[in-house]
């Protein structure tokens, strides 16, 4: 058969014609529509389309800004976005809105091991203003990552530990709680780190591993103590439970 003779089988097929790309090109194409969905404001448009229909927020749990950003992350992000979508497919005036968690010893560990020596010869403030920078830095970046995943959302108004309006409200809720004097002065301790030279959080303190006997104590209610809902029944008793200390 000559090549005159061949026949392209393809135009004898009713295929539609469809400028589809053939490969998806991801890592070129990806971008290009992030960045088309940004100019578009998209996000806004959608929680617009839904003004009059009930609210659903979702204030993000703030990851901590010192570095990039991890797969633990990205599902994080990636199940809330979700959720949103799916909120707003359902009718409400769904909106996201991130944050980000600018204090902390992970923050301070990482701007005194970059400092090194130099850190004893600055002040605290000099020092929470480096810390305020290093934080800054990841918080841009983590922001562009996040937007890299796809997810929609008010990032432009992302709340930021740090940031005054932030540390104004909390003291306006610290205010409201004094007044409605829910609010005592006690006495506790703050554990502080000679190394880093900052207070520690209870979450930051490790134990040894410590085995203590535990024991249960039955105490039996006599007929003069009676207690409110349990008028009536013979033998009811009340049980705590402690440790002892082993020997």
């Amino acid at each position: 058969m000559t090549q005159q003779e061949k026949t392209d089988y393809k135009e004898t097929l009713n295929l539609p014609r469809t400028e589809f790309p053939m490969q998806a090109r991801l890592p070129q194409r990806e971008p290009v529509r992030f960045a088309q969905w940004e100019a578009e404001g998209l996000s806004a448009r959608i929680v617009a389309q839904h003004a009059n229909d009930p609210v659903f927020c979702l204030h993000d749990g703030p990851p901590y800004a010192n570095g990039a950003i991890h797969i633990g992350h990205a599902l994080n992000k990636i199940l809330k976005d979700v959720l949103i979508r799916y909120k707003a497919m359902s009718g409400h005036k769904a909106y996201y809105r991130p944050g980000f968690d600018c204090h902390g010893l992970p923050i301070e560990q990482k701007v005194l091991q970059k400092l090194g020596g130099k850190a004893r010869k600055l002040s605290p403030v000099e020092i929470r203003a480096e810390c305020r920078r290093y934080a800054q830095k990841w918080v841009d970046t983590q922001r562009e990552e996040f937007k890299r995943l796809g997810v929609g959302g008010d990032w432009d108004n992302a709340y930021l530990t740090m940031s005054h309006e932030t540390s104004l409200g909390i003291l306006r809720a610290f205010r409201d709680l004094v007044a409605r004097g829910v609010v005592r002065r006690g006495m506790r301790p703050n554990y502080w780190d000679p190394v880093f030279r900052t207070v520690l959080a209870e979450a930051e303190i490790e134990y040894a591993t410590h085995v203590s006997d535990s024991i249960y104590v039955k105490f039996p209610l006599t007929e003069g103590e009676a207690v409110a809902g349990l008028a009536g029944l013979a033998n009811v008793s009340l049980v705590i439970w402690t440790t002892m200390a082993s020997t």
